[in-house]
């Protein structure tokens, strides 16, 4: 018995043409495969079986040809083995090869089993394994068939070959997917929701290092538009949800060790004089969480209410379940039509709810945690006076009984109802009580407030007293033009009582969003009819050849006939480097050929890199020129195109859409406008006037190159084609999946005090890492389709080369050889551009979305203009003040309810005018219908008789003044948010400030009006906010007409009696209206005008209505206590 045969360890064969030694075969061949599984089997099978078995798993068709094949397999090699052995001179290397074979086999085999049941990916190391022993099979199987005389006749050719053959079959079998086992779970281990599971962690490992698991994808996108729906859910492994959970254990192993160490501070006396808390309830809040702690402090209603984008019952925060009672937190929300939290609908920030019907939601969402203590921070400022007593009587007296309430309030009305009181002034309590004890203090704090909430109201002009009892007379009863009649409704519009029953919903509404009017904005809710507006509005198709003409008017007609002029100059350069070198290399033959020196070797090298520097310096000078100036002044046209309509856009628009929808516009799409787009415009250009002079050098060298180029522009042509269609959707879900993630971060932030109370970070950091999940989802599918595609003209590149290769072996006999090395380089080079223009086009048309998405931002519909040439109004308009309300109709959006229907008012000049009406009754419709913030859709509006839709926005809205419910202060000084054009003085500014009771505070601040304001004026209260909002007021002075939408809801009742007096003087002879919850503030107004699902019902003086015991505005006034 010998090792090896008489060829010995010798590598390559002599008696065998191309062929190894079957001693090399057996010996060093062999041992690849075989000593490398071997090697890694024990440890990968421990692997494994410390997994456990996946559940549910079962033996399928699959399994069972694998293990028939690996068990044919194993035979075979077992009867080489005999076979071998009956030879009385075989080989011993022979003899260890199939040995080898069979303990591999063996092992294959045990690996097998154990990865089906307990991996859910395919084997990479089985894979490997399989395509090493069939390729490697080869050769011995070649060799027994030319060794042998009877060639496949001889039994030992014959078993060989049968093994390459079914070691091919396990391969392939190896890289078919196993069942799809994305949703089945560990035991222990962490349920993942994938409702599009990815093929990619079924798929073996070649179909995921080239990325063809996304080929169905692609398909599917070239058939149709995709859809989120459509793609692949986000790898396991990618989710952010884990890495949540361990950068948060971490933090809180961190704070733990902090918090420690504080306790141990505090053990020891330690004080630290920094940290004081914050004024107010906040410090309230504070000590109460402290003593008591997170389990039963959860329910906290701060007065800054936060409503996410999202669906209305989320926003309720606690689970229901744990709270079945007798009782149902609908029932606050009485004075609505239909209960806002039944059923699912869809808020953005709130932006389509009044200020009411925010405050309710709120109510039921603190009402729903069912805790322990409750802190409510002024929570019925928003609400009128049937409303206010109703969810008094029901949720605090009632449904909450048992719980602890705590109610901070600026009002008087339900004090006595408390078990205790206690008074704060300038941060200290200066009363602690029952109701009884304090009240009989004159002098007391409490008994001031009270009575100054009961005050009767006197005329400042004539003194004459106002009976609220019902039977006083008349002061100032108008008449003329029918104004002072009582408008009564009919029908179905008469008096709503507050106590009755709400109406039940015709059916419960679909979980399934659908199209809507509005949610009435300032009207009753309809969850049957809500917008649909969380999801960005997705383009399909191709992107147009009008969005391309928009990029290139940006750049501008003449820049780019001079870019197309200079790159045709680079390529003459090109080809007369090329014409140079072909001159060089001809010298250069006649030179060796003994034929005399035409130039010296300088000469040539010289103007060669002159050439060479002269193409360096054009290319650079072209890409300055666009990059810096062209695509920079287009980037900033665009940019102005999208923020000009988008200002002047109406607030119905805004109504709609996010401000996540808006960030993401202006944030990623005009990122991609300004540095991913012109790279890939200007590399397109210049590599299409590469290939065209490339491809005019080859056919000039060679015109059979022409049947190479007509497969491979076909080819790029189809590849291309199969893959834009795909990306450029892709690309454009990408861009609105941004949406919603940048929405919920930012009002996360804007609602991170609300949050925290109740103790719901958990769910909102869940959310935000599935919006991030969803982002990235669309994210890593694009990435993943760019690899694709340079994975296949990558291969498509290699084929070119090979056929130019062969072409040119073919024709080396009769063919110029110096020609064709010059036109082979120039074809690969041609095969690398025509590669760099397939890759810049699926960019470009990927990237040009974002130019679509922004050039729809330029098409939006504005506003009025804001000044109309041929107005012939007087610059000291509105002289009178007079306001005409004429069959006056009007909507938030085409296609709405109406929200005012078919007003007919008329407000005589320096006539002050309340307005009261229940929660959703249109009363802040009406200012934002003077204002033309919404315009008519039937009737008309007149001011000292101009129709105001014949004026330009600015120049109406100049001459108006407001005060809003949710005052609005810019980032900056006091001084800049008084007077923001610098009109007047520091002395006027501080007499404001004064007139509106906040000079005081303002004198206390370090740097005085000079005092930095954060966004939003974030650093002041709600009532501080208010009257800066009333000061800046008092400042304008060509205002006749003034509005004031509860501009004092959130200010304590002295303040605002001194602020109504202030008023009184600094407005007098100017029309006012006063949209009021507080009745006791517009008890003196000349009429009161009371409105009820968009229709006035009741309009006349105080007195008359008081003396109507069944008129709305008696009930109003006696809820409130201002009529006996």
């Amino acid at each position: 018995m010998k090792f090896c045969d008489a060829e010995g360890w010798t590598v390559f064969s002599q008696s065998r043409a191309m062929d190894f030694t079957l001693c090399f075969q057996d010996s060093v061949l062999t041992l690849i495969p075989n000593v490398i599984l071997l090697v890694f089997l024990t440890p990968r099978i421990h692997k494994v079986v410390g997994k456990g078995r996946l559940e549910g798993i079962k033996a399928g068709a699959l399994f069972h040809f694998k293990m028939l094949f690996v068990l044919a397999s194993a035979t075979i090699q077992l009867a080489i083995l005999i076979k071998v052995v009956s030879e009385s001179n075989y080989r011993s290397s022979a003899l260890l090869s199939t040995i080898l074979y069979l303990v591999g086999l063996i092992g294959a085999a045990a690996l097998y089993w154990f990865e089906y049941f307990n991996i859910a990916n395919p084997s990479v190391s089985l894979l490997v394994f399989w395509l090493v022993t069939a390729l490697i099979s080869i050769f011995p199987t070649r060799s027994w068939i030319q060794a042998s005389q009877d060639g496949l006749s001889s039994p030992l050719a014959l078993l060989k070959l049968l093994f390459t053959i079914v070691s091919f079959l396990i391969f392939t079998l190896e890289n078919i997917p196993k069942s799809n086992r994305t949703s089945l779970t560990r035991h222990n281990a962490i349920t993942i929701d994938q409702k599009n599971p990815s093929p990619e962690t079924r798929s073996n490992y070649f179909a995921r290092v080239s990325f063809f698991w996304l080929v169905p994808l692609l398909k599917q996108g070239k058939k149709r538009a995709l859809r989120m729906d459509d793609l692949y859910s986000l790898h396991p492994k990618l989710l952010s949800y884990p890495l949540y959970l361990t950068t948060k254990a971490k933090i809180d192993a961190e704070e733990a060790i902090a918090i420690q160490r504080i306790k141990d501070d505090e053990e020891r006396g330690v004080s630290n004089e920094g940290s004081k808390t914050k004024k107010g309830h906040i410090n309230l809040f504070g000590t109460v969480l402290h003593t008591v702690g997170y389990s039963f402090l959860a329910a906290v209603f701060p007065r800054i209410l936060y409503i996410c984008t999202y669906y209305i019952r989320p926003v309720l925060f606690s689970s229901l379940i744990d709270f079945i009672s007798t009782y149902s937190a609908t029932s606050i929300a009485q004075g609505e039509q239909q209960a806002p939290w039944i059923g699912f609908g869809l808020l953005i920030a709130g932006i389509n709810l009044s200020g009411g019907q925010k405050q309710r939601i709120s109510i039921g969402r603190a009402v729903y945690a069912n805790a322990d203590v409750y802190i409510f921070d002024d929570p019925l400022s928003a609400v009128d006076a049937h409303v206010d007593e109703h969810i008094f009587k029901n949720v605090f007296q009632s449904i909450l009984a048992e719980k602890t309430r705590i109610l901070i309030t600026n009002g008087a009305n339900h004090l006595k109802d408390a078990d205790q009181i206690v008074v704060i002034k300038q941060g200290r309590i200066s009363e602690d009580g029952q109701y009884t004890d304090l009240m009989q203090n004159k002098k007391g704090d409490l008994f001031r407030l009270v009575k100054e909430s009961e005050i009767t109201v006197s005329k400042e002009e004539g003194g004459k007293k106002l009976s609220l009892s019902g039977n006083g007379s008349s002061e100032d009863d108008r008449s003329g033009d029918g104004e002072g009649a009582s408008t009564e409704s009919s029908g179905d519009e008469g008096t709503v009582d507050a106590e009755s029953d709400e109406p039940r919903l015709a059916k419960r509404p679909s979980f399934k969003r659908s199209k809507s009017s509005r949610i009435k904005g300032d009207g009753d809710i309809e969850l049957d009819e809500l917008d649909e507006v969380d999801e960005e509005i997705v383009a399909k198709g191709n992107v147009g050849w009008p969005v391309y003409k928009y990029y290139l008017s940006s750049i501008g007609t003449a820049s780019m006939i001079f870019i197309s002029f200079v790159l045709v100059i680079y390529v003459g350069i090109k080809v007369g480097i090329q014409l140079w070198q072909g001159r060089w290399g001809n010298a250069n033959d006649k030179l060796a050929a003994g034929s005399a020196q035409e130039h010296p070797e300088n000469y040539w090298i010289m103007t060669y890199f002159a050439w060479v520097i002269s193409g360096t310096l054009v290319l650079a000078l072209v890409s300055s020129i666009f990059l810096i100036f062209l695509a920079r002044r287009a980037s900033m046209k665009l940019h102005s195109a999208m923020l000009a309509p988008l200002v002047r856009s109406p607030m119905s628009f805004f109504d709609v859409t996010s401000s996540g929808k808006i960030v993401n516009r202006f944030a990623h799409d005009v990122t991609a406008i300004d540095i991913q787009l012109p790279f890939v415009f200007l590399q397109l250009i210049t590599m299409i006037f590469n290939a065209l002079n490339i491809f005019g050098m080859c056919i000039a060298a060679s015109p059979y190159f022409v049947i190479i180029m007509i497969p491979l522009g076909f080819g790029y042509y189809q590849l291309g084609g199969f893959y834009l269609v795909s990306s450029r959707e892709l690309k454009r879900l990408d861009s609105a999946a941004r949406s919603p993630l940048y929405a919920h971060f930012g009002e996360t932030l804007a609602g991170l005090t609300t949050i925290r109370a109740f103790n719901d970070s958990s769910r909102f950091a869940v959310q935000a890492t599935t919006l991030l999940d969803r982002s990235q989802q669309t994210s890593y599918l694009t990435n993943v389709s760019t690899r694709w595609l340079q994975i296949m003209l990558d291969f498509l590149s290699l084929i070119v080369l090979t056929a130019v290769g062969l072409l040119a072996i073919l024709q080396r006999e009769s063919a110029n050889q110096q020609v064709f090395s010059i036109v082979l380089s120039q074809i690969g080079q041609l095969t690398a551009i025509m590669t760099q223009i397939l890759s810049c086009s699926v960019n470009l048309e990927t990237t040009i979305v974002s130019v679509e998405r922004a050039r729809e931002y330029s098409q939006l519909t504005p506003e009025a203009r804001d000044v109309i040439p041929d107005s012939k109004t007087d610059e000291a308009w509105p002289q009178r003040g007079q306001i005409v309300f004429n069959q006056y109709s009007t909507r938030y959006r085409e296609g709405m309810d109406l929200v005012l229907k078919g007003v007919n008012v008329i407000i005589n000049g320096g006539e002050r005018v309340g307005i009261v009406g229940r929660t959703g009754a249109g009363k802040s419709s009406v200012t934002m219908a003077l204002f033309r913030i919404i315009e008519a859709a039937e009737g008309s509006i007149q001011i000292d008789g101009t129709d105001i839709s014949t004026l330009g926005l600015h120049e109406l809205r100049s001459h108006l003044t407001i005060i809003p419910q949710d005052p609005f202060l810019f980032g900056d000084s006091i001084r800049v948010n008084l007077d923001p054009f610098n009109k007047h003085t520091d002395t006027e500014i501080w007499a404001a400030l004064e007139s509106a009771s906040l000079k005081s505070y303002v004198k206390t601040l370090p740097e005085g009006i000079s005092t930095t304001i954060d966004n939003g004026g974030e650093n002041m209260s709600l009532g501080q906010r208010q009257l800066l909002s009333l000061a800046r007021a008092m400042l304008s002075q060509n205002t006749h007409v003034l509005c004031l939408d509860e501009a004092t809801a959130a200010i304590d009742v002295e303040t605002d009696n001194a602020i109504q007096l202030a008023l009184r003087r600094e407005f007098s002879g100017c029309t006012v209206l006063t949209i009021a919850h507080r009745i006791n503030t517009i008890m003196d107004n000349d009429r009161i005008l009371v409105l009820e699902q968009g229709q006035v019902v009741e309009y006349d003086t105080p007195q008359n209505l008081l003396q109507k015991k069944d008129s709305i505005f008696y009930s109003l006034a006696a809820k409130s206590g201002n009529a006996k």
